[in-house]
């Protein structure tokens, strides 16, 4: 921040993120539909393999779109990402002239919108997808839905999903600034009594794998075991688990994730470093911006609140959209998008032209 370093970010285990659809092989192979790895689909490629697997499965529906408890839009799994800035990146997005725009105006996400209403007039997403109490996973379990869309990266659709899960890609795999540079990181504090030592350790965090994997995981032999150590795969010792092990860590704080070893069942190093390498940088020109939001947070509350009530039903496909996307766009307006996109555009100008 303004040219000085303040404190040290925690690097990622993988770089980049991209969407697709996961899908058990099986079905794929039930319909001959040839897997490639890292290769990239198109929607008209996808929509040949759902009217293959509904004729196969005609009472089940092959894409689960499941969006009842959405707060989010889905729109990133089925599109490559729009240039987003600041910390609003839900609602606006950097146009070819430098220039932010309305993102839920802009030709893409009706693009979207219409994808889905497509789909699910052929039968493709569940009927119920917006209201369902059911889980996406309950839904698949049990056949209902035969994919998931999420997010391309290793392991974030493993364990109960299954273990035969592939992953069509979507869209590109991408990396541009890391929020976690601004929300995480390590720091010596002026009060530090001895800063040189604190430095040392914090230096031993981002570099030891010995100290990272000690406070990530405990102690070797006694709360984990090695499973493959070339790969960094670990399991907690017979009979235990991570409530019975003696030592339990959910938060990646300490140090160089990439020194982290994988608990059995997670992606491998490897794995990690294969979809790393397919990441394109995406954005780093205006990584330093930082939009001072404070004078519009009532509007960004209400924006969110209109939001979460519209994605559910668009982003389903279950809506006549001719009637309900104007309402949205008026009332997200009304919530105050404009003056939030103004003020935004303004703060972008100024730093534009400080650099």
């Amino acid at each position: 921040m303004n040219g000085k370093i303040y404190g040290l970010r925690i690097p990622n285990d993988s770089i980049g993120v991209g969407g697709g659809i996961w899908i058990s092989q099986k079905y794929l192979d039930e319909v001959g539909f040839t897997y490639m790895e890292n290769a990239i689909y198109t929607k008209e490629e996808l929509e040949e393999l759902f009217a293959q697997l509904k004729e196969l499965y005609p009472d089940c529906y092959p894409l689960g779109q499941i969006t009842s408890d959405n707060e989010f839009s889905t729109f990133s799994y089925y599109y490559d990402a729009l240039l987003t800035i600041g910390s609003v990146s839900n609602i606006g997005y950097v146009d070819e002239n430098e220039k932010l725009a309305n993102l839920y105006e802009s030709d893409q996400y009706w693009e979207f919108l219409s994808l889905m209403k497509h789909w699910y007039d052929t039968g493709y997403i569940y009927p119920d997808a917006a209201f369902t109490d059911a889980s996406q996973l309950s839904l698949l379990q049990e056949g209902i839905i035969l994919s998931v869309p999420f997010v391309s990266s290793p392991g974030f659709v493993s364990g109960p999903y299954g273990d035969d899960l592939v992953c069509l890609m979507t869209t590109r795999v991408t990396y541009g600034y890391d929020n976690s540079s601004r929300n995480v990181f390590w720091t010596v504090p002026e009060t530090s009594e001895e800063p040189k030592a604190a430095m040392r350790f914090l230096n031993l965090m981002y570099t030891d794998e010995r100290i990272v994997n000690l406070l990530q995981w405990g102690i070797e032999g006694i709360h984990y075991e090695f499973v493959d150590e070339n790969e960094g795969i670990i399991a907690y010792p017979e009979g235990k688990d991570a409530q019975t092990a003696g030592y339990y860590n959910p938060l990646g704080l300490y140090g160089n994730q990439q020194l982290n070893y994988a608990m059995e069942g997670s992606p491998t190093r490897s794995e990690k470093q294969a979809y790393s390498e397919l990441a394109e940088p995406f954005g780093w020109e205006y990584a330093d911006f930082i939009f001072d939001s404070s004078e519009v947070s009532v509007e960004l509350v209400n924006i969110q609140n209109v939001l979460s009530r519209y994605y559910p039903a668009l982003e389903s496909g279950g809506v006549d959209l001719e009637t309900m996307y104007p309402q949205f766009v008026q009332e997200l307006e009304d919530a105050g998008m404009s003056e939030v996109i103004a003020l935004e555009q303004e703060q972008f100008d100024a730093w534009l032209k400080d650099q």
